[in-house]
């Protein structure tokens, strides 16, 4: 154990945030509206309504980000338009079938599920067509509002959508979910436990190392999850979490657990300011549940916290923290069961102990892995969603660890991401697609059309003829032969110290947690945000 703490002493001392005693404590209290189609409950306003006359008695400040769909819902627009107390309105940056007709993005819409990660998410698309998809939703939320918004979320946002929201519309926070292995056939894996940081330009997933890497946006977590009952694989652990959907739905817990949770997250860490999101999805609970909502709005006055917006927040965080996201300790202990959570913006650790014996299940460096992001250059087409930060150990994910007296090496020196590798035909194919008219062609009602195509639902030869969105996108055309199809594992992978013995298996199953937890169950050496190689 010595040589454990003894690695932490020393990376706390090369952190670049300074740690000092708690003194400010935010709850951000935030309700994501989607629209009606996608409330699992009933369509019916009214539950909007129960929400929102919860949050108006309790006076707190909250922050409501409306889904593009909930956006052409006048009834839902009017009602968000009436609330009294400190409000915030900002967006949801879903991506649904009306946001993407809107932008002209072909969207999959020939499958059922909508929550998958290629539809679902910004990271699906080509990052040309995310600008679109972004500017479509600001747009539409400033003819409703008069005003773009400063927050916005998501349950992941990758780094360039980020970067390019930030830049463009002077965002100041982003709502993503917290660390989960295994729910929802999405793997989010490797950021802060529970806490706000900066993301990194590279990834969206790890804090900023310093400020030149540094998206300025305060990244704050949905569902934080319970540091100790939450450790482990799939639902049941992740549902050990701060919303009501999933302590008082699945777990049957009640006020004594969520108020130690939170304090788990602001009042018991030492660093001057920390904070913890709660909320609701509008459509999300059965109504049995709802008053169990009210009860978080009391425990913030009960527990003596400030509840403030998510923008209002950041600029609190931004004061405070002007460089880099700070370090910290987050511990749990229930019975003869502790862990004990160690981060900063170099690195993440976990020491967990139970009857007394202790070990290291998990250990990953930030910025050391060379494998590059490719949110940043291309649409990411698979079903589910993979975001791991690559670890040395992970018990849950690599299935391993190190007893305490384990000696560690001091983090490797952070690395220059590898640059984008495209083959000599893939060049020639960017070359050609610039220079190739965008001719197309298809039969229809038994005849041949063939013209140029002047704009997303236009085709023009001897006379133009217009074709609703996306009619066009099914059309053959010259340059659909044209786009490079980059193998990115063969150029992107990680530069691993050794070659590693197993099989390089990517990670593309299709969508659903049953599919995703038959492909992560595999047994494994390592694991990043592309493939794994099995043991």
């Amino acid at each position: 154990m010595i040589r454990i703490v003894t690695l932490f002493l020393f990376l706390f001392i090369i952190s670049p945030a300074v740690v000092s005693a708690a003194d400010r404590n935010f709850v951000t209290l935030v309700i994501p509206v989607r629209g009606r189609e996608y409330w699992r409950q009933s369509k019916d306003i009214s539950q909007l309504e129960f929400i929102k006359t919860a949050v108006e008695s309790s006076r707190h400040p909250s922050t409501w980000l409306i889904q593009y769909d909930a956006l052409t819902d006048n009834q839902i627009v009017s009602s968000l338009n009436s609330i009294s107390s400190a409000i915030e309105l900002g967006l949801f940056l879903e991506v649904t079938r009306n946001l993407a007709l809107d932008s002209f993005v072909n969207y999959p819409w020939e499958t059922e599920k909508w929550e998958r990660a290629d539809k679902i998410f910004l990271s699906g698309y080509s990052p040309q067509d995310r600008f679109k998809l972004i500017d479509t939703a600001f747009n539409r939320f400033k003819n409703k509002f008069g005003f773009y918004p400063a927050s916005v979320g998501s349950w992941y946002i990758d780094s360039r959508s980020l970067a390019y929201i930030h830049d463009q519309y002077h965002v100041q926070a982003v709502l993503g979910v917290s660390d989960q292995y295994l729910t929802d056939g999405y793997q989010l894996w490797g950021q802060y436990v529970g806490e706000p940081y900066y993301p990194s330009l590279n990834s969206s997933l790890e804090p900023a190392s310093d400020p030149r890497n540094k998206i300025d946006i305060v990244k704050v977590q949905w569902a934080s999850r319970e540091p100790l009952l939450s450790y482990g694989a799939g639902v049941k652990f992740s549902n050990f979490s701060v919303q009501v959907n999933d302590y008082a739905r699945y777990h049957n817990l009640d006020q004594k657990y969520l108020d130690r949770l939170i304090r788990i997250y602001t009042t018991d860490l030492t660093i001057p300011l920390a904070q913890i999101t709660l909320g609701v999805e509008v459509g999300e609970l059965e109504e049995k549940f709802l008053p169990q909502f009210k009860d978080q709005l009391q425990a913030v006055s009960r527990l003596g916290l400030q509840a403030v917006t998510m923008s209002k927040f950041a600029s609190e965080y931004q004061k405070i923290y002007p460089d880099t996201s700070p370090s910290m300790t987050i511990t749990s202990a229930i019975d003869n069961r502790a862990i004990t959570w160690y981060q900063s913006p170099l690195y993440r650790s976990a020491v967990l102990t139970e009857n007394g014996q202790s070990r290291l299940v998990d250990l990953r460096y930030y910025h050391s892995s060379r494998f590059y992001d490719n949110d940043w250059t291309q649409a990411d087409s698979r079903q589910n969603l993979y975001r791991v930060v690559p670890a040395v150990i992970d018990q849950i994910g690599l299935g391993n660890y190190q007893p305490a007296d384990f000696p560690i090496s001091p983090p490797p020196p952070i690395h220059d991401y590898l640059p984008v590798k495209i083959s000599s035909i893939d060049k020639l194919k960017q070359a050609l697609y610039k220079l190739v008219p965008d001719i197309r062609t298809s039969k229809l009602n038994g005849r041949w059309i063939i013209g140029l195509t002047v704009s997303p639902e236009k085709l023009c030869l001897m006379k133009c003829t217009t074709f609703r969105y996306p009619t066009l996108e099914a059309f053959l055309g010259l340059r659909r032969f044209l786009r490079p199809d980059m193998k990115i594992y063969a150029a992107w992978q990680d530069t691993l110290p050794n070659p590693l013995p197993g099989e390089l298996v990517i990670k593309n199953s299709l969508y659903g947690i049953e599919n995703l937890a038959t492909e992560l169950s595999m047994p494994k050496l390592f694991e990043n945000s592309l493939y794994q190689i099995s043991r």
